[in-house]
């Protein structure tokens, strides 16, 4: 019989096995649908989370927050690896130009939308916010260094 520690860890194994399959078929399908690999993965995340309910997991849970650390390294690591210096060099004062004063605006628009619209707090809408924000200028460099 197995004790309930090894079904945990049996089950973790089978949890990340599964995202990872999924994310990499969802990868292959944005380069086959020519679509940003992004938008694909959030909306097969929510489709199969909120939608088909296959992953049911809390988002306080060590599950959650593994998921989240493993992909978010493999993100960075990605982007970090593809990072050409010379394209970056090219495109520096456009990214400039375009990311700091768009981060500033994003950030008062769905600050002010989240305030309104759901009714939060304002230091939590701006929190909020700023994190969504914070990721504007990431595909900047993607779309101007092709």
């Amino acid at each position: 019989m197995e004790s309930s520690t090894t079904e945990i860890i049996h089950h973790i194994l089978i949890l990340l096995l599964f995202v990872i399959t999924i994310g990499m078929l969802s990868g292959r399908l944005a380069a086959w649908l020519k679509l940003p690999d992004v938008a694909v993965f959030i909306v097969v995340g929510m489709l199969i989370g909120q939608g088909l309910h296959l992953i049911n997991t809390t988002s306080s849970s060590l599950m959650n927050q593994l998921i989240l650390s493993v992909g978010s390294a493999l993100i960075l690591f990605d982007g970090g690896r593809n990072l050409k210096l010379s394209g970056l060099r090219k495109v520096w004062i456009t990214l400039t130009m375009l990311s700091i004063p768009g981060v500033i605006i994003t950030t008062g628009v769905v600050g002010l939308a989240a305030h309104f619209l759901f009714r939060i707090d304002w230091i939590y809408a701006f929190l909020a916010a700023a994190v969504i924000a914070s990721t504007d200028p990431a595909p900047l460099y993607l779309s101007s260094s092709k």
